[in-house]
C-alpha cells in the first residue's frame, strides 16, 4: 500500500506499507521525495502505481500548488524508485482548453489491442480538499508512458445516478473478461461502471 504523509520527509512525501492478509501491516517508510535539484516544494503524494511485466510504473505529484508539476517514476521491486528529472506536462498542453487539468495520479491505464489507453478526470485547476468539477475522458497514451497522444474524449454516455455529482475526485481502471471496469469517487461515493470490449 502506498500512501502520503506530511512530515516524513521534505513536504508530503509517499510511503509504503506491506502486508500478508491486509489486516497486519509493516511500515517500510519512505520511497518518494523529491529529488535533488527538482523544482517544486516536494508534494509527492496521490502515487498511483502500475506494474506491466516486471517493471513498476508509477505517477506522483511533484511539487504542489494549483500548477503543481506530475512525475514519473520507475522501480525493479515497487520500494526502490527512480523519478525522472524530467517534469512532465499536465494542463492546456493537453487538453487544448485554457486552465484546465488532467490527472495522471488518480488514472488508471489498461492496454487494448495492442495500445496503451489512459482514462481519467479532466477539471479546473485546483489543489487540496476542495470541490471540483470533474469529468471522466480516456485518450492514448505514448509507450513511455509520458505523454497524452491526443486530446483527451469524453467518456459519452456516462450514467449518472442520483447520488452522483460532478465533484468526481479519483478514478481507478482494470479490465477483466473482456470487460473495462471504472471505480470512481464522488462525494465519498464509491461509483462503478463497466463496458464490453468489442
Amino acid at each position: 500500500m502506498y500512501y502520503q504523509q506530511s512530515g516524513a520527509g521534505i513536504n508530503q512525501s509517499t510511503l509504503l506499507a506491506t502486508s500478508p492478509n491486509m489486516i497486519n501491516w509493516t511500515r517500510i517508510g519512505i520511497v518518494l521525495d523529491k529529488p535533488d535539484g527538482y523544482p517544486g516544494d516536494g508534494h509527492t503524494g496521490y502515487f498511483a502505481v502500475f506494474k506491466f511485466a516486471e517493471k513498476w510504473v508509477g505517477y506522483s505529484v511533484m511539487g504542489g500548488g494549483d500548477y503543481g508539476r506530475k512525475a514519473i517514476s520507475y522501480s525493479n521491486d515497487g520500494k526502490f524508485w527512480y523519478s525522472d528529472p524530467r517534469a512532465m506536462l499536465g494542463g492546456n498542453d493537453a487538453t487544448l482548453t485554457y486552465g484546465e487539468n488532467f490527472s495522471r495520479s488518480n488514472a488508471g491505464l489498461f492496454m487494448y489491442r495492442g495500445q496503451m489507453w489512459w482514462i481519467g478526470m479532466m477539471s479546473a485547476y485546483a489543489s487540496g480538499g476542495v470541490t471540483t468539477v470533474a469529468r471522466p475522458a480516456i485518450a492514448r497514451i505514448s509507450p513511455d508512458l509520458r505523454q497524452l497522444l491526443h486530446r483527451p474524449i469524453d467518456l459519452v454516455p456516462f450514467p449518472t445516478l442520483p447520488w452522483e455529482t460532478t465533484n468526481m475526485q479519483s478514478m481507478t481502471v482494470s479490465v477483466l473478461d473482456g470487460n473495462i471496469y471504472i471505480y470512481y469517487n464522488t462525494d465519498n461515493n464509491v461509483g462503478l461502471v463497466h463496458t464490453e470490449v468489442a
